[in-house]
């Protein structure tokens, strides 16, 4: 081998490495991200606090609880403004996941469009504009599953892709990696039903899970909270009076629900039938003293004696409290 083909294997050696160096780092931002998330809630790991974060927007959608299929909306997610919409896909699941995939590979810095018009994108499928993303997450479960990413707005270098990634973590603000794209997808039918989630500037993570305590947020106080239960997740649409709380209550499933039937029963609440074709609803409440309030309570395990139960409420939003 001559002294050419020595540099050329060199420099050939330099470039994997470095390719490989960049793609892990890139990979540890969403995996710090939704670390942080999942130190700070009832989940252990990353990938299970992503695909949590999925659920818990779906569930959002799914509940009613006010996203319009189509039309893009502010919330305050754990007091923190971000953006969302919601379409409805004939596509399957596998494919619009794949598709949002490509375009955060791609056109992260464009993806803000196509949420904003997510009927439209889902059902085309056309590729968008803008920069490529970086931090790419994709899982995807039996019935669901999301993809998430940054938009930095240009090309990182490895170099300042660890630069952001060390600032993220020591300021607790996502803002330092970029604008945050995520998209919930989950089965529906043959087709999927998708959630798409985006941020433009500051969204401090610290805040917005602290390590004890609740979570920035409402509480509806005709619908009394689960006993002994933390706040870690708090969503309402702005100027809609619709919105979702989730609380981690230490203790089994069953017992956990019994405990908030008789509580929400003692405070004047009444059950409401739901039909056999909507069984994973959950429970559902009225207040006969007050024709515009109406909850949805849904609990699920969330680990070892913990169960996560979500309250989907209507009412006006000053009906709720602030804490």
């Amino acid at each position: 081998m001559t002294s050419n083909d020595l540099r050329k294997t060199a420099r050939r050696g330099r470039q994997l490495v470095g390719r490989a160096l960049r793609t892990a780092l890139m990979g540890a931002v969403l995996l710090v991200a939704f670390g942080l998330f999942a130190l700070r809630s009832a989940y252990g790991r990353a990938n299970d606090a992503g695909m949590a974060f999925s659920e818990q927007l779906l569930s959002l959608d799914s509940s009613g609880a006010g996203v319009v299929g189509g039309e893009s909306y502010r919330i305050r997610l754990n007091g923190e403004p971000v953006s969302i919409s919601s379409a409805a896909s004939m596509r399957p699941l596998a494919e619009v996941l794949d598709y949002f995939e490509r375009e955060c590979t791609e056109h992260a810095e464009g993806l803000d469009q196509a949420f904003s018009k997510l009927d439209q994108s889902v059902r085309d499928l056309s590729p968008g504009s803008g920069g490529p993303g970086f931090g790419i997450m994709k899982r995807v479960g039996e019935h669901g599953g999301f993809v998430a990413c940054f938009s930095a707005g240009h090309a990182l270098s490895t170099e300042e892709t660890a630069e952001r990634l060390k600032e993220a973590v020591v300021s607790g603000d996502l803002g330092k990696l970029g604008n945050f794209r995520y998209v919930a997808v989950e089965k529906a039918g043959t087709g999927s039903h998708a959630v798409a989630l985006w941020t433009d500037g500051a969204m401090m993570l610290g805040r917005m899970f602290p390590k004890e305590g609740d979570a920035p947020g409402f509480d509806w106080p005709d619908a009394p909270r689960p006993e002994g239960s933390r706040r870690f997740l708090s969503a309402y649409v702005e100027g809609v009076g619709y919105g979702v709380t989730v609380y981690d209550v230490g203790g089994d499933l069953e017992p956990v629900r019994a405990g908030i039937d008789g509580a929400l029963t003692h405070a004047g609440w009444a059950r409401m039938p739901i039909p056999k074709q909507v069984p994973a609803l959950g429970a559902a409440y009225f207040r006969p003293s007050d024709t515009g309030a109406d909850l949805v309570v849904s609990a699920r395990e969330s680990g070892q004696h913990k169960t996560s139960v979500s309250y989907v409420y209507s009412s006006l939003i000053h009906g709720a409290v602030a804490k």
